[in-house]
């Protein structure tokens, strides 16, 4: 029987002396590579926890020649060392070995010229799983609006990465009462890129990480927030990075386990359901969680004009005859609709399109696959036959927009286009574009859309607020833009004033099995900001 091992790189230890910080490992193992480059410096134990892949054996005990290979890149002389050694594992046994290597690097040549003496010491801890899943994903038969789309590409993946998480948590302190099922990080998956068929989402089919989204700066320790892991709080400190579409799974799941937990007054976790847990994923509001828990249980996905039946043999195609409808030209919609190939024309929903009242040949459009969650910006002259396009630099990178309108700024020669930006997990953008004929020129970007509240367990929110976790929001969603001359340069500048909303968790004790809580605004702070603009 074909049987499956999971390898996880867990720590590097970096010892002895620097040979440089930019660091290759190499691991070959029963004919497969596995490749991971990370910055490392002297002295530091790097908790990786990074998933590599999967080897299949049909062996029950297993005898595998593992050889692993330390790199320091450098432009003049790439210092290496390697070590090899025999493993033995019981696969039948589904247990989960730690191994240790030891892996020396001398320094190849001094600034001399001559052989180094300068070694450092790499200690390496790889983890192997034999883990059996009786959790089986669900095949979706329906392959997008022109047939050609796969979303069942990623389900052995998806089974790996949550069984590894699964595992983690369930020997943790104070487990979830519910281990996570697959099919429900596949159901996101689909939410957030349609499992990796939407081209804009990339590699990143989770969507983790994203612009202006704390979610990998948290993981990753650089924002502060807190768990409980082997009975200790503990800050979350991952080496967590988004490279590949594994990596995307990896820290998708991982953030979402983080989602699903809280620290009570005593210092104990406790956990929300998973259907709590994806609310908190994603953005608020009911559409997206109700959207993905539609998906899990149903089958079905909900869009504007028909009804996706994922797990049958007949889907629905999405209408267009809502291009002829709602506000704007219709010549120019179906003009903007026809630009576009054959596949894309069926995923498009609607095309909303605003002027330039003091040149109504000037026109941006929101081009909507899906309402306020997949939509693209574009702009450019009409002259009610044919589209003179115009080239945005560095396009807005949150996949959904706001809005967009055309201003006239004091000091600049060429409209405006201010455009809010927001990513799937409730964050964005203000961008500023300068118009000319030719292209869109931004001159300004920052943060302004946050309708996420994305509550932090800390001490520091007990002393200011009389409660543990707290998240903040902006006010309608976002800071709004007031344009004036601050400097007295003869250009206007930008003030984005608005209302940061402060709310906390007030717990009311257990239903159900899970702690029940309330959100409860404990402060309305005011935003100022001012910005200096430059032509």
């Amino acid at each position: 029987m074909l049987k499956s091992l999971d390898l996880i790189l867990k720590r590097v230890t970096y010892g002895g002396r620097s040979v440089g910080r930019d660091i290759r490992i190499e691991i070959k193992i029963l004919g497969k590579s596995f490749n991971l480059e990370r910055r490392i410096r002297l002295g530091e134990n790097t908790e990786i926890n990074q998933f590599l892949g999967s080897v299949e054996s049909q062996q029950e005990v297993l005898q595998a020649d593992t050889q692993i290979k330390i790199i320091e890149k450098d432009l003049a002389f790439s210092d290496s060392g390697e070590t090899e050694a025999k493993i033995n594992i019981d696969i039948s046994s589904g247990e989960v070995w730690q191994i240790p290597f030891q892996v020396k690097v001398r320094e190849k040549k001094s600034w001399w010229m001559f052989w180094g003496k300068i070694e450092a010491i790499f200690d390496i801890e790889l983890e192997i799983r034999s883990v059996i899943s009786a959790i089986e994903i669900k095949k979706y038969s329906y392959k997008g609006v022109n047939g050609d789309e796969n979303y069942n590409q990623y389900d052995e993946l998806i089974k790996k990465i949550v069984d590894y998480w699964n595992d983690e948590f369930s020997k943790d302190t104070d487990p979830p009462r519910e281990l996570l099922d697959p099919n429900l990080v596949k159901t996101i998956a689909y939410q957030e890129s349609r499992v990796g068929n939407d081209k804009a989402s990339g590699i990143n089919v989770m969507q983790v990480g994203k612009l202006w989204d704390p979610s990998l700066r948290t993981l990753k320790g650089e924002l502060k927030e807190y768990w409980i892991h082997n009975g200790e709080q503990i800050q979350l400190k991952y080496d967590a990075q988004v490279n590949s579409v594994e990596d995307s799974f990896m820290w998708g799941v991982r953030w979402l386990y983080h989602k699903a937990q809280h620290i009570d007054q005593e210092g104990h976790r406790y956990w929300d359901t998973w259907k709590q847990a994806v609310k908190r994923y994603g953005p608020p509001g009911a559409d997206y969680s109700e959207s993905v828990w539609s998906i899990y249980k149903d089958g079905i996905k909900k869009e504007k004009d028909t009804t996706l039946k994922l797990w049958s043999f007949i889907g629905s195609v999405p209408l267009i005859a809502v291009f002829l409808f709602g506000q704007g030209s219709p010549d120019l919609k179906s003009t903007i609709i026809n630009f576009f190939d054959a596949d894309t024309r069926l995923e498009i929903q609607n095309v909303d399109i605003t002027y330039d009242k003091a040149d109504p040949s000037l026109f941006a459009a929101i081009i909507e696959e899906e309402k306020d969650w997949f939509e693209q910006l574009a702009l450019g002259n009409w002259d009610g036959k044919e589209i003179k396009w115009i080239r945005i630099e560095n396009v807005p990178d949150e996949i959904s927009i706001r809005s967009a309108q055309f201003i006239h700024l004091k000091g600049f020669s060429h409209p405006i286009l201010e455009v809010y930006g927001q990513t799937h997990m409730g964050y964005g953008a203000l961008h500023l574009y300068e118009v000319d004929d030719q292209k869109a020129r931004q001159i300004f970007e920052t943060p302004a859309v946050d309708i996420q509240n994305d509550s932090i367990w800390n001490p520091d929110n007990f002393t200011k607020y009389g409660y543990y976790t707290c998240g903040e929001t902006y006010e309608l969603g976002q800071l709004y833009a007031i344009f004036e001359d601050i400097n007295g340069d003869g250009i206007d500048d930008l003030i984005l004033s608005g209302q940061t909303n402060v709310d906390c968790e007030k717990l009311l004790g257990k239903k159900d099995g899970y702690m029940d809580h309330e959100d409860v605004r404990v402060a309305q702070l005011a935003v100022n900001k001012k910005f200096i603009l430059r032509k």
